[in-house]
């Protein structure tokens, strides 16, 4: 299967990410790992951002079952901070 560029993907331990660049990943405050996201640009690396906010993680907004909040995350919109 083929990523695209502001795709989810599987970080590491599992953790929900997304498709980006390395430089926006590490301006957002996220971690990458390589191999993650197949037929993209070789600087398009899967990024995570385990912790943010009060106890929370980034993640998909489909996939926050608490509240979520704007301008913690690296990538899109849809991939916020999701706290319990």
């Amino acid at each position: 299967a083929r990523s695209t560029l502001n795709g989810g993907c599987t970080g590491a331990g599992g953790a929900p990410g997304v498709c980006i660049s390395t430089s926006s990943c590490h301006s957002g405050g996220g971690t990458y790992i390589s191999n993650a996201c197949p037929g993209t640009p070789e600087d398009i690396k899967c990024c995570t951002k385990p912790a943010c906010g009060s106890g929370g993680n980034c993640r998909w907004t489909s996939q926050c079952s608490g509240s979520t909040v704007s301008n913690l995350c690296p990538g899109p919109a849809s991939f916020k901070c999701c706290e319990p």
